[in-house]
């Protein structure tokens, strides 16, 4: 199903320190004052320009591994990843001719095809070749934005390569001027059960501000989850398909959570170390910790319950970091409290309530601070409570400095 923005243009004002406020002139895509050649550069230099964390935020930051990207069905405009390991293609188009609007779509889709059937060492030959550095590969590329250690290269290689298998690609069409035609072939294809990828169109209104330009993104339609499609062969032929869409649907009133794309993937991930019960305290886990306020923080192969610095400084609290191996942890709770300028104490009392409610859970007896989820399944409703009264008594902390 599709999402459709409202169509309503509105015209920015520059409002200057003394005058008269000036409505800026929207540049038409007939005054040919720039090419599409302009929006992949402009694209490919300003990633942050796409709201993808609106669309799907797994496939954000946006980090450029190139442009004009040769494949066996023409060329990629833009081509990004994200620290998760997941692909973006972005497809240019200015609407002048409507022979593009009727053909945009299925050349996108073309790409993502294409791009399912790419290994991940054609994909780093591809972005090695793109920077013309032998040494600069995928992987480095991530590292521009994000520290990765050594022994998380190998998941994070895993997870780009099951999600160009399986075709979880973000498509965007981005451009100036997109028309309704274009979004009924969006909302068309969105209700085709065997596509996997999500696709969103993106426009790109441009006003002129004096000889400057200024670009505002709105999305104009996008589909609302990625369709997911199981495959069953047997003897090299496809013998069912089926869709599933149970997990990041849902329904109203049931109370159920809706998870997000790289919450799946994390939790599917889990799925091949430990058993369901661990799953199910993993997600619980999850579920009333974003209702106590924390956020959660997705990782390659942990997910971490954070809570917002209540001083406003903007750090993030670690309470707790969940792997999937189904381990669990406290994390660096003490030192961030200290940066904080919040009492340490309140870290030190749930460090040591910690140890004591989780005392013969350890997944190592040399790691007294490690736990293992098969061990305190029967905890958790305790877990739950540690935690809340742990973030009442940092707001309490808050108060007394206050005063």
């Amino acid at each position: 199903m599709s999402l459709f923005g409202e169509r309503i243009q509105p015209i920015p004002l520059l409002i200057p320190q003394e005058g008269t406020p000036v409505a800026l002139e929207r540049v038409s895509v007939t005054d040919k004052l720039f090419q599409e050649s302009w929006l992949q550069k402009l694209i490919f230099e300003n990633p942050s320009l796409l709201p993808v964390s609106e669309i799907e935020p797994v496939f954000g930051p946006l980090v450029a591994i190139g442009r004009e990207v040769s494949t066996n069905v023409g060329f990629i405009d833009n081509l990004f990843i994200s620290p998760q390991g997941y692909l973006t293609i972005v497809e240019t188009k200015l609407w002048r001719n409507p022979e593009a609007r009727r053909e945009v779509v299925g050349q996108i889709i073309d790409y993502a095809k294409e791009l399912s059937l790419w290994s991940f060492d054609r994909l780093d030959q591809t972005v090695r070749a793109f920077f013309k550095n032998k040494k600069f590969g995928v992987i480095e590329a991530l590292r521009s934005i994000e520290d990765i250690a050594e022994e998380d290269e190998s998941d994070i290689i895993d997870s780009i390569t099951r999600n160009l298998q399986r075709g979880r690609l973000l498509l965007l069409i981005v451009g100036d001027g997109i028309r309704e035609s274009t979004e009924a072939m969006a909302e068309f294809l969105s209700q085709t059960p065997q596509l996997h990828f999500c696709l969103a169109l993106i426009e790109l209104q441009v006003f002129k501000i004096g000889e400057d330009m200024l670009v505002i993104p709105q999305i104009v339609t996008r589909t609302r989850e990625i369709t997911r499609a199981v495959i069953r062969l047997e003897g090299g032929t496809v013998q069912n398909i089926s869709v599933d869409l149970d997990v990041s649907r849902e329904e109203k009133g049931s109370g159920a959570k809706r998870y997000t794309l790289s919450e799946e993937e994390f939790f599917e991930s889990m799925r091949r170390a430990v058993g369901d019960n661990e799953i199910l305290f993993a997600k619980e886990l999850m579920k009333s910790a974003q209702e106590m306020g924390c956020e959660i923080e997705m990782r390659q192969a942990s997910y971490v319950i954070k809570l917002s610095d209540p001083m406003g400084s903007g750090q993030r609290l670690t309470l707790l970091v969940i792997n999937k191996n189904g381990e669990f942890y406290i994390g660096w709770l003490l030192d961030q409290l200290e940066r904080a300028g919040l009492k340490r104490d309140v870290g030190v009392a749930y460090y040591e309530a910690m140890k004591a409610l989780f005392q013969g859970c350890e997944t190592n007896p040399k790691k007294d601070t490690v736990w293992a989820i098969n061990k305190a399944i029967d905890k958790l409703d305790e877990l739950k409570q540690l935690i809340e009264n742990t973030i009442r008594e940092i707001n309490a902390s808050v108060e007394t400095i206050e005063s």
